[in-house]
């Protein structure tokens, strides 16, 4: 939020902003439709795991947690975060 008399202040190209961080500041705008919210960062497979790992972006906590995806016959398994702060989520193909 600006306070009386600053310049408003536009967000970085490809920085992740909060939903409501947009609305805090009328002059801040959303990012152009042509830049994509990155999900995911760093994804790499380890064969001998058949995994993926990597980080994925949480939105509530606003930031980059560790992630494992693992493949199966249906879908695959996300478990984002770490230790007792990880959450697991599983996607069937419809």
């Amino acid at each position: 939020m600006n306070v009386a008399g600053d310049a408003p202040t536009q967000p970085e190209r490809g920085s992740i902003l909060p939903v409501n961080a947009l609305a805090a500041d009328a002059a801040v705008s959303p990012p152009a439709a042509s830049e994509a919210l990155q999900m995911f960062r760093g994804l790499v497979y380890d064969a001998t795991r058949a995994e993926w790992s990597g980080e994925v972006y949480a939105v509530k906590m606003g930031e980059f947690v560790p992630a494992v995806i693992r493949l199966s016959k249906d879908g695959f398994v996300l478990t984002a975060g770490s230790g007792f702060f990880s959450r697991k989520m599983t996607w069937v193909r419809g």
